[in-house]
């Protein structure tokens, strides 16, 4: 993503937070898993997801990480819950969306963690 997409969806993340502008679209009740959800864009991510509505599960190999996020859209009266999701290995990613199956069903996934190649 360049550098000016970037600043562009910043700019979208802010405004939409501050709720200076009129948000292109609500996503009331509807649960969105976000891995990576720990910090960058995934992070900016859930919580765009979380202000139109969205009941979001942050997921992230580092767990502390994507609660802290959870945590932060929690303290705006949304709903969030964290996950550990290590999206490198495919057994922990079928245990992670195992658990998070049995708890929502999911209507949006997001992948924005880097994963080695």
């Amino acid at each position: 993503m360049s550098r000016e997409h970037n600043r562009g969806f910043e700019s979208l993340v802010t405004e939409t937070l501050r709720g200076a502008g009129d948000f292109p679209f609500r996503l009331d009740n509807k649960v969105v898993a976000i891995t990576g959800a720990g910090s960058g864009i995934g992070r900016e991510t859930a919580e765009v997801f979380a202000a139109a509505g969205a009941r979001v599960r942050t997921l992230d190999i580092n767990l502390g990480a994507a609660e802290e996020v959870a945590q932060i859209i929690r303290n705006r009266d949304l709903e969030a819950a964290a996950f550990e999701c290590d999206v490198s290995s495919g057994d922990a990613v079928n245990r992670t969306f195992a658990s998070l199956f049995c708890q929502d069903r999911v209507h949006i996934l997001v992948t924005m963690q880097e994963s080695p190649t």
